[in-house]
């Protein structure tokens, strides 16, 4: 698990987990899930293994639902979508937080060292603009 500040007081939960912890080369689900008040797009890419792997758009397989393959060439946009699991309802101070959520899924043998990715409002400002690129290192979750 790995949080990251949005800024406006927004985070955002990453969470990777392997299907069969026994086999390194087994299907992935990473999700990314935040507590940001606007709509937000995930802009991402993916890294290859190897030592001189470059930002890469996504193969289309790993497309989750109602996302968009730039003309650029490097990247895919994907919505993030209101989260109604019950794990997603959050009350603070009695209020509830609205959550929105986005799971990728790696299928076995994958063979990718990261998601690459930067998170935006709907409107195209830049989330935690200290820090406003972000990865998932498969291999720091599981050498």
């Amino acid at each position: 698990m790995q949080v990251y500040a949005l800024g406006s007081k927004a985070e955002l939960l990453v969470t990777v987990r392997q299907e069969d912890l026994a086999d390194k080369n087994s299907a992935v689900t990473v999700t990314l899930t935040t507590d940001a008040a606007a709509d937000m797009v995930l802009h991402w890419g993916i890294k290859k293994a190897g030592k001189n792997s470059q930002w890469k758009r996504p193969p289309q397989a790993l497309l989750p639902e109602d996302s968009v393959l730039l003309e650029d060439g490097i990247a895919a946009e994907t919505p993030f979508s209101g989260c109604t699991d019950e794990e997603c309802h959050v009350e603070i101070g009695g209020a509830v937080v609205p959550l929105q959520r986005i799971s990728v899924d790696l299928p076995p043998g994958h063979g990718l060292a990261a998601l690459t990715f930067v998170i935006r409002s709907e409107d195209g400002e830049v989330a935690g603009s200290s820090q406003p690129l972000y990865g998932v290192f498969l291999s720091a979750w599981f050498p």
